[in-house]
């Protein structure tokens, strides 16, 4: 149940930052955000997405999510690159 209630809260955050996501309901957050087809490679310092063409990657790109590397502290700060 805790997972749950952790994981509404972060399609809820997620969905704040996408625009004409903010009331939307968590299967079509996952559906159009999440559940997104990708590329991953992984190296010893970082892991890079690179998303697959969708109709949504437009809402992607436009957040400013793909725009800088994210440092993931709990995988012992490797960095997150993403690209469309």
């Amino acid at each position: 149940m805790a997972l749950l209630v952790v994981a509404s809260g972060l399609h809820r955050l997620l969905a704040r930052r996408m625009h004409g996501y903010a009331d939307a309901q968590a299967r079509n957050i996952f559906r159009d955000l999440i559940d997104s087809p990708a590329d991953v490679s992984v190296s010893g310092a970082e892991a890079h997405m690179h998303f697959h063409r969708r109709a949504h990657l437009p809402i992607n790109i436009a957040s400013g999510m793909l725009d800088s590397p994210v440092k993931v502290s709990w995988w012992h700060n490797r960095t997150l690159r993403m690209s469309g």
